[in-house]
C-alpha cells in the first residue's frame, strides 16, 4: 500500500539508534509501527511521531500520534468504529477501541487538546490519494479498554496497562 517515494525515505530514514517510545498496533489493518517523539519529517518517514503537547505513549491524557498517509498510516482508511488498537510501553501495553473518525480542515488542531482522561488520537493527512499538501486531516479517536480472558471492556477512567515485558521487542 505505500507509495514508492515512501518506501525510498523510509529505507533512507531507518538507520538510527533511536529507541522508540513505545509501538503501535492496529492487527485487523496489518499496522505494527514504531513511535518516536516529535513529528519531524525524518521521524515520520521511520515510524509515526508523538505529537509534542500531547500526553506521551503510557501517560494519563490525549495521546498524539501522527504518521504519514502513503506509509505506516495508508491503512487507516479502512478503520472502523470498535477496531482494536494496542500500544505497547516498555511499561505494558495498552489497549484502546475506535471510538470516533472524523475529518478536520488541516488547521483544525483541537483534536489535540489535552484531556484529563486517557485518549488516543490518530492523525494523518486526507485525502489518502492526494497529490501534494493534502487541505484536510483524517482523525481517529480511541479509549481505552481493559482486556481480560480475550475480551474487552470500556474503561472511563485510564488505560489499563498490562505488564508483559521490560523491553520493547
Amino acid at each position: 500500500m505505500w507509495s514508492e517515494k515512501a518506501i525510498g525515505k523510509f529505507e533512507q530514514a531507518k538507520i538510527t539508534d533511536e529507541v522508540p517510545l513505545a509501538l503501535l498496533r492496529i492487527e485487523r489493518l496489518n499496522i505494527d509501527a514504531p513511535i518516536y517523539t516529535g513529528t519531524s519529517r525524518i521521524t515520520l518517514d521511520r515510524g509515526l511521531g508523538a505529537v509534542t503537547g500531547t500526553a506521551s505513549p503510557g501517560e494519563v491524557g490525549n495521546i498524539g500520534l501522527s504518521g504519514h498517509r502513503d506509509s505506516f498510516f495508508r491503512p487507516l482508511k479502512d478503520i472502523k468504529l470498535g477496531d482494536a488498537i494496542e500500544m505497547q510501553t516498555p511499561e505494558g501495553i495498552q489497549y484502546f477501541e475506535v471510538s470516533d473518525i472524523s475529518i478536520v480542515d488541516a488547521l483544525e488542531v483541537s483534536v489535540l487538546d489535552p484531556t484529563d482522561t486517557t485518549v488516543l488520537t490518530l492523525i494523518t493527512c486526507h485525502p489518502f490519494y492526494y497529490k501534494g499538501y493534502a487541505p484536510d486531516r483524517y482523525i481517529v479517536r480511541a479509549t481505552p479498554v481493559f482486556k481480560q480472558a480475550g475480551e474487552t471492556q470500556n474503561s472511563d477512567l485510564k488505560a489499563e496497562t498490562v505488564t508483559v515485558s521490560k523491553g520493547l521487542q
